[in-house]
């Protein structure tokens, strides 16, 4: 069997899709099988260097640039792999699928916007005709997408994002982290991971710790287009000095090492990737409830014995302010946590939970059993 995995850019700036696809390379490097991953921008980094499979470079500078596209037909045409699994999916690449090849799409949430605009709706359309079969990373992403009509049900599976529990047991050590990290080594340290969007929350991270107490740091690992307005509310309405950016990081290890609770305050997760590398890491999630799938019955990432969460007063807002009763009904139910002596427990039941569902090995096995069936499957 021969997969080809298409991302954009080999970076770990490229965002949360590109450690799903580090994660399934990890895993499927150790199989019987010929993988190779594309890359139509950039330049070769991190997955190259890791050394476990072939990387193609396409070097496509920008996707107006159609006169480059050829360097994709012209690879697929030559390789001829069974499989090409669009982890992230240039729509222009569509444009020339084989129709001895399988083409599969990967769904990563199930937030949309209502009404959707109409070139969304397009492009979802476009996709559904030129792609085989899709891969959702949680079952309430896939009912989301059927809910909008945009795929019919018949061609999605769900196969949960994991973490990589081997590599995270091997953490490191709190002090030389924080220096690492230029933290302040005597602080209580409540850090999140993510994209620097409106939707992460990271506002109410900040309204939060300034009531937990004077002790209490915050520290926000990531980039993106709402940075500088963080920054700017970090210095309006809390204190400038124990809120700390680090960009994000290629190795987010010695980020949960320097953290003492992990803040899930997104108004919006699909599967909370990096929620679970903080489980796995044992260090507490404190939060809001927010829309999202992480919570599903059919597969929980988090549930009421791994976490402390309460409810939003309305999680559907992606931009609504909290009011203070919400952070103060949160700050009591987290100091109560730590006076019971319960928070040892809690971290020990959520390291179990996301080693016995959402380790690598687990999500390899599943995701073999979807390129199976696309092979088997004439459709």
């Amino acid at each position: 069997m021969s997969i080809l995995l298409v991302l954009y850019r080999d970076s770990h700036l490229a965002g949360g899709s590109f450690r799903v696809a580090q994660n399934l390379i990890k895993g499927l490097s150790n199989l019987d099988i010929e993988l190779t991953v594309m890359f139509t921008y950039g330049e070769p980094g991190e997955i190259h260097n890791e050394r476990l499979c072939n990387t193609v470079y396409l070097e496509v500078k920008k996707s107006s640039y159609f006169h480059q596209w050829y360097r994709y037909r012209r690879f697929i045409k030559k390789y001829k792999p069974d499989i090409v699994h669009f982890i992230q999916c240039p729509l222009w690449a569509l444009l020339f699928n084989k129709g001895n090849i399988k083409y599969l799409g990967h769904i990563h949430g199930g937030f949309f916007r209502t009404p959707l605009p109409f070139i969304s709706k397009l492009i979802w359309k476009w996709m559904d005709f030129r792609l085989n079969r899709f891969v959702s990373i949680t079952n309430g992403a896939k009912r989301a997408v059927i809910r909008k009509k945009l795929i019919s049900k018949e061609k999605i599976f769900v196969v949960y994002n994991c973490v990589d529990c081997e590599l995270l047991k091997l953490g490191f050590d709190k002090e030389s982290s924080r220096k690492r990290l230029g933290l302040p080594l005597n602080a209580d340290i409540i850090g999140s991971v993510g994209r620097v969007v409106n939707g992460r929350g990271y506002d109410d991270l900040i309204r939060f710790t300034k009531i937990l107490g004077p002790s209490w740091h915050v520290l926000i690992v990531g980039n993106g287009p709402y940075m500088d307005e963080l920054k700017e509310f970090a210095n309006k309405h809390f204190d400038r000095n124990r809120v700390h950016f680090t960009g994000a990081l290629s190795d987010v290890r010695y980020a949960y090492s320097a953290m003492d609770a992990y803040g899930f305050f997104a108004r919006y997760d699909s599967f909370g990737l990096a929620t679970a590398e903080a489980m796995a890491s044992s260090i507490p999630i404190f939060g809001l409830k927010g829309a999202g799938e992480y919570m599903e019955i059919d597969n929980p990432l988090l549930t009421e014995d791994n976490c402390v969460l309460i409810e939003r007063p309305n999680p559907e807002d992606q931009w609504r302010e909290e009011i203070a009763s919400t952070f103060e009904s949160l700050k009591i139910k987290v100091l109560n946590k730590y006076k019971s002596g319960g928070i040892k427990k809690m971290t020990n039941i959520a390291k179990e939970d996301v080693n016995k569902k959402f380790d690598i090995p687990i999500h390899t096995s599943k995701m073999m059993d979807v390129y199976k069936t696309l092979i088997n499957n004439s459709q």
